[in-house]
């Protein structure tokens, strides 16, 4: 009997699976693939799974038609068991649950983990049910490979859950439950040390110092088992913790100038601090470096104070030299000369009191900021009708204060185009800045880059604008910036009514650092020498300063650093502007200098090496974020590693960053640095590393379509792997060697380069280069059209990925599977394949995986004709290889893009494309498989019947006087203009 449709299924995945609904309960099935069934569909509720796929993934080992059938028992005998006709939806070729017929506890998990919460303990409360959810695993037992995969999935979103609520927990003062979540944190991610910490100072701050005692000696005894031992960086944190007299660490609780100049950005700030004092704020402290336009802001909010009928006084203490001085300047702007018989403090709250305004802004209070806070508390507290805004490089530190600092103004993005360039903040102060020097000046179409460029080398900061914009007579933008080139010293200004401070930017650093007691001041000139900014850790490493926690605040307090949280492993990274950074570094002396840069290179280098080491698996993603965030500091360590002729330094360390740049880029320079360093490699190097070198310089070339570079390298760590008598190199090698052979359409020599690596492989249990030639081989093997083999080597790749749960790996199979299925037009295979590495490729963060996914989907898009789609996954893909330096990937994806516009008649854009990719083709000699050549053949027929001769031999001469390296941006421009139009004619 068919049941109400009202009713709703309750699927449980977590722990053993099961179904339930008011009375009925599902918790025995026919077989184990039944099951995997009903939970695959239950994951993916409302998407249609090609019916092969769940052939191939729930029944690998059977033949085609005996999966299919096997499949149709299945669907059979779950429809019977849940009497439910409209739970199930199928057609002849896919699958599904319908979307409204189920809830799972997965669905619960990712609905309450998702951020729609209002206020932070909401946002525990639901992030605590999220938890709760969790008390097993994804279908608890199961040792399949997609379970797996969506196990550890799962899993990364559970921990990331548990973090978030920790810091919630800890944030509340929840200090007990905090520990809780720290310890479930730790019995899924036993080694990170990070975490070990993080308890160890929970227990410290809760005066649990026993606690941290026993977790120790338990931490130690558990990596003694394994071989190991805490880091140095570990055991010092310990020692601290253990010996320290306070452990816990205390948390912080009327006529107006006329304005001269416009006002650009800033909205939201006057918007919150306007908001603040509606609602009551008293104190209000607006932070910022000097020139970063406070001045300005504090007198808009001022005149907007006033529009709204309120009474407002805005008080200049520029000029005063001592805070006695503060009261009677604040008279003195009230229109009152003198106390009379009053002293002037009593003078001052009669007058305020009376008939006093209900804002005061002072301005420029930096240098009495400790000696005149018990002021501002006395003139408060005195006053409760009285606000005040107070502009300065220092807070107050006084009870009630609310602090906002003020950062640079937004600048152009790169690649922003003309409309969004002309809209933004700085480049509009800069164009209305540029007039008072020169009226006739105006953006154009033709400089509008140079100002772009111009903007963000002054980093949005105001005054630096003014001052540059005060040269638009008689310099052009292009001169302006080539002269900043060699630093700031240009900015200054002949304005006659500007503050000393402010008359020239190198002036106005030095008014901030001289604010700065000796102490700040070392610690800020240290800093000085990463690049890109920092992180506490780092900056612990490389800086001699003892509490570099508590300078960093400091400085942040003052405005002359900034902090962001939005980065990878979780870490606060910090940064100066680049402008500040050459000043202060002036004030190191060179041994200083020296000393710095080298323990910095020496930071880096471990950094690289450790990301080496996490580098598969689940910690992969996190590591992949950390290195693009320090990507500046890991070329400047290279840097100097190599000018220092410390090679072997820097040889190991392009050996343990190969593996990222390899996937993120930018592969032009790691190229260019590795090839630098193996030319003056001494000659009594050690040969394991000199063969590292030569695999990481092999890849590397392979990417970036160097194939004789590739070849060459290869073969130099083939002949040291063999003088070394290492298999795993030997086998490492030789797949190189296939790639190149591959690329260069040699498949019989691939294919025996392949077998011998797989069986050197296989002989030593190297799981990892196994699986790397079974892929290569897998591939070869689809281009000869030896697809049953091809499967064969696939499936053993990802059985061997799924072990290690490695979802790099797995992408990677799903992206060769994806191009398996489309060489047999099976193209609902293919999207899914494309789709989830896609999907997986997108969370561990690997940039060449992502665009050659996107360039999967838009190759089976074109041939499924749907166009508009093909079109935004190609030009996607096309900038992104472009971004990251594979020249191979350029080419591949304008070849498709030219047979997308063939077959929309837009033949214009067809022969430039296509004029585009021969001149890369010439270079690259990479040929397509069999059956895209026949179609980009076919493609080719159809623009030579829709457009003229004469057409195609001008754009032939046309593509001949673009620069070779101007090709990729040439076809991008082309690119996106046919998806506009595409997109317009729709």
């Amino acid at each position: 009997m068919i049941e109400q449709l009202g009713s709703v299924w309750r699927i449980t995945l977590f722990g053993v699976l099961r179904a339930e609904r008011e009375e009925r309960k599902v918790d025995r099935f026919q077989t184990k693939q039944t099951a995997s069934l009903l939970a695959y569909l239950s994951l993916h509720p409302g998407r249609f799974v090609a019916r092969d796929v769940l052939c191939e993934m729930l029944w690998p080992a059977s033949r085609p038609e005996a999966a299919r059938a096997s499949l149709n028992q299945a669907i059979s005998w779950l429809r019977k068991e849940f009497e439910d006709e409209a739970l199930f939806r199928t057609d002849r070729r896919s699958v599904a649950v319908e979307y409204d017929r189920i809830t799972t506890d997965v669905g619960e998990f990712q609905a309450w983990i998702s951020d729609c919460a209002v206020t932070r303990d909401e946002r525990r409360h639901r992030l605590e049910k999220a938890v709760a959810l969790c008390s097993s695993e994804l279908l608890e037992g199961s040792g399949e490979s997609w379970v797996r995969i969506e196990r550890s999935l799962l899993t990364e979103s559970y921990v990331r859950a548990l973090k978030e609520l920790c810091d919630l927990c800890e944030e509340a003062g929840d200090h007990d439950a905090a520990i809780q979540r720290v310890v479930e944190i730790l019995r899924l991610e036993p080694l990170d040390e990070d975490h070990h910490l993080r308890l160890l100072h929970l227990y410290a701050i809760t005066d649990q110092l026993g606690a941290v005692q026993r977790h120790n000696r338990e931490l130690e005894e558990m990596l003694r088992e394994q071989g190991r031992s805490p880091s140095p960086r570990f055991r010092a944190i310990v020692q601290q913790l253990l010996h320290s007299d306070e452990v816990s660490e205390s948390r912080g609780e009327p006529a107006l100038p006329h304005l001269l100049t416009r006002f650009f950005g800033r909205e939201e700030e006057v918007s919150l601090i306007l908001d603040r004092i509606e609602k009551g704020a008293r104190l209000i402290t607006l932070l910022g470096v000097s020139g970063m336009g406070k001045t300005r802001l504090s007198l808009e909010i001022s005149h907007r104070f006033e529009q709204q009928s309120k009474h407002v006084a805005f008080v200049s203490l520029a000029e005063l030299n001592h805070g006695e001085e503060i009261p009677m300047a604040i008279l003195r702007k009230l229109g009152v000369e003198g106390g009379g018989n009053q002293p002037t403090w009593s003078a001052l709250r009669h007058v305020l009191a009376r008939n006093g305004p209900t804002l005061v802004v002072l301005d420029n209070f930096d240098q009495f900021a400790d000696s005149s806070a018990d002021f501002v508390h006395e003139l408060l507290t005195s006053l409760p009708h009285l606000s005040l805004l107070i502009t300065s490089q220092a807070p107050l530190n006084l009870k009630g204060e609310t602090i906002i600092g003020l950062k640079p103004l937004p600048v152009p993005a790169p690649g922003d185009d003309l409309a969004l360039v002309l809209k933004n903040p700085s480049f509009e102060m800069f164009v209305d800045r540029a007039r008072l020097a020169a009226p006739d000046f105006r953006p154009t179409p033709e400089n509008a880059k140079a100002l772009a460029d111009l903007c963000r080398r002054l980093e949005g900061m105001p005054l630096a604008i003014e001052l540059a914009a005060a040269w638009a007579q008689p310099h052009s933008p292009e001169e302006i910036l080539a002269d900043l080139s060699g630093g700031p010293e240009l900015l200054y200004s002949e304005e006659r009514d500007r503050p000393e401070r402010h008359w020239s930017l190198r002036a106005s650093f030095e008014y901030s650092f001289n604010l700065l007691p000796n102490r700040l001041q070392d610690c800020l000139a240290s800093l000085s020498v990463f690049e890109g900014g920092w992180t506490q850790t780092a900056a612990s490493a490389v800086t001699e300063d003892v509490d570099i926690r508590h300078a960093i605040r400091l400085l942040i307090e003052r405005s002359l650093v900034t902090a962001s949280t939005e980065t990878a492993k979780g870490a606060t990274r910090y940064r100066m502007l680049e402008t500040l950074k050459q000043f202060v570094r002036d004030h190191l002396r060179t041994e200083q200098t020296d000393a710095l840069i080298e323990k910095h290179a020496q930071f880096f280098s471990a950094f690289a090496q450790e990301a080496f080491r996490e580098s598969t698996g689940s910690p992969r993603a996190i590591w992949v974020d950390a290195l693009r965030d320090e990507a500046a500091n890991l070329s400047a360590a290279l840097h100097w590693f190599e000018s220092s002729g410390r090679i072997e330094d820097g040889l190991r360390m392009v050996v343990h960053l190969a593996w990222f740049w390899q996937v993120n880029g930018p592969l032009g320079e790691a190229r260019a640095r590795c090839r630098s360093l193996l030319d003056k490699a001494p000659k009594d190097l050690d040969l394991s590393l000199l063969a590292q070198s030569n695999h990481a310089l092999g890849n590397l070339e392979l990417v970036g379509s160097n194939l004789d570079g590739a070849q060459e390298a290869f073969q130099a760590a083939l002949s040291l792997e063999r003088t070394l008598g290492a298999p795993c190199g030997i086998a490492a090698a030789l797949a190189g060697l296939s790639g190149v052979a591959l690329r260069r359409n040699q498949l019989d020599e691939a294919k025996e380069l392949l077998k011998e690596s797989i069986e050197l492989s296989e002989q030593i249990g190297d799981s990892t280069g196994s699986s790397r030639s079974h892929l290569y081989l897998a591939f070869v093997l689809s281009d000869m059209g030896q697809y049953e083999d091809a499967k064969r080597h696939f499936d053993r790749t990802l059985a061997l990925e799924a072990e290690r749960e490695d979802l790099a790996g797995i992408a990677r199979v799903y992206t060769n599977l994806s191009h398996w299925a489309r060489f047999q037009s099976k193209y609902v295979q293919a999207r899914y394949y494309a789709e989830e590495s896609l999907r997986l490729y997108t969370k561990v963060g690997q940039r060449l995986g992502v665009a050659r996914a996107k360039l999967n989907l838009g190759e089976i898009l074109l041939r499924e004709e749907e166009y508009s789609a093909a079109l935004s996954a190609l030009t996607e893909a096309l900038r992104d290889f472009d971004e990251i330096g594979d020249p191979l990937g350029v080419q591949v994806c304008v070849g498709e893009i030219v047979m997308a516009a063939a077959h929309t008649g837009a033949f214009t854009q067809a022969i430039r494309l296509m004029t585009l990719e021969s001149r890369m083709a010439e270079q690259l000699q990479a040929p397509r498989s069999p059956v895209d050549e026949a179609l980009y053949r076919a493609a080719c027929s159809l623009i030579a019947e829709g457009a003229s001769k004469g057409e195609r031999e001008s754009y032939e001469l046309w593509a001949l006087v673009i620069p070779r390296h101007e090709l990729p941006s040439a076809s991008l421009e082309i690119a996106e203009e046919l998806r506009r139009e595409f997109s317009m004619s729709r």
